[in-house]
């Protein structure tokens, strides 16, 4: 992991680069907890991720943009 991101209760640790891994956690993860990987973007080419109350965005190396949220809390697609 090299980079971390972090909003409100939610946080998400990640590697750059092609061979990109995402992994995500929240205020229930413990030091014993076993790491959630956001598989659709496991080796995208991700760049940076921005996180935000109940939305969450990754931009990738070749300018895509992904986004996705909490249907019951606001998601995306209004």
């Amino acid at each position: 992991m090299t980079q971390i991101t972090a909003h409100s209760k939610r946080f998400v640790a990640y590697s750059t680069g092609t061979r990109s891994t995402v992994l995500k956690g929240s205020t229930s993860t413990r030091p014993n907890s076993l790491p959630k990987i956001i598989l659709a973007l496991q080796d995208r080419g991700i760049i940076n991720i921005v996180l935000g109350n109940h939305h969450f965005t990754a931009l990738t190396s070749d300018g895509k943009l992904f986004t996705w949220g909490i249907f019951t809390d606001g998601a995306l697609g209004l």
